[in-house]
């Protein structure tokens, strides 16, 4: 019955490859002890305690002239695109420049050509952060095939009472545009 287990078959066949095996079973026992996770192995308190849900949470709301608009019609990467934008935006407004603080702490200051035309497609200026209102605008004119004269973007706050999540009528403008032409 021994003769048969795979490893005792490596041992006889390869002792090189059966080093590599048992050194690996060391190592994903010696990380299991640690409590390390590491892929493709993770350790099953990951997934086996339930997920609390959460007692308050806060939704993205948009309106477009004056009405809102059910952005889950979008498709998944335009939603995404249009929604993480705006988030992006209001960082940026209350001055929250991670973009930068990431490059600088990572790569520190740019200093090839290279380096600076990564760092200036990847950390908005001030000037295109100015621009990006109007932007949006013509980018949801584009997709709605409709003009567009003012967006409002909010989030609007739920609380979970059993066995739903209701309005708590808490709402937080993050960003109220208005065309000139209106």
């Amino acid at each position: 019955m021994r003769e048969r287990l795979y490893i005792v078959r490596l041992w006889r066949t390869s002792r090189i490859l059966f080093l590599a095996v048992a050194l690996f079973v060391a190592g994903q026992c010696y990380f299991l002890k640690k409590e390390v996770f590491n892929f493709p192995f993770f350790v099953f308190g990951m997934y086996s305690s339930p997920v609390p849900a959460p007692d308050t949470i806060s939704l993205p709301v948009l309106r477009i002239n004056g009405r809102a608009f059910n952005y889950t019609c979008l498709p998944n990467w335009k939603e995404g695109f249009v929604l993480n934008g705006m988030n992006f935006y209001v960082r940026q407004l209350e001055g929250n420049i991670w973009t930068a603080n990431a490059w600088k702490q990572r790569f520190g200051e740019p200093e090839t050509e290279t380096a600076l035309q990564y760092y200036y497609r990847l950390v908005p200026e001030a000037e295109s952060m100015a621009r990006f209102p109007e932007w949006m605008a013509d980018y949801l004119s584009g997709q709605l095939n409709k003009q567009v004269l003012s967006y409002q973007y909010s989030t609007k706050a739920y609380r979970y009472v059993h066995p739903r999540y209701i309005p708590t009528g808490q709402e937080t403008i993050l960003l109220d545009w208005k065309s000139n032409a209106e």
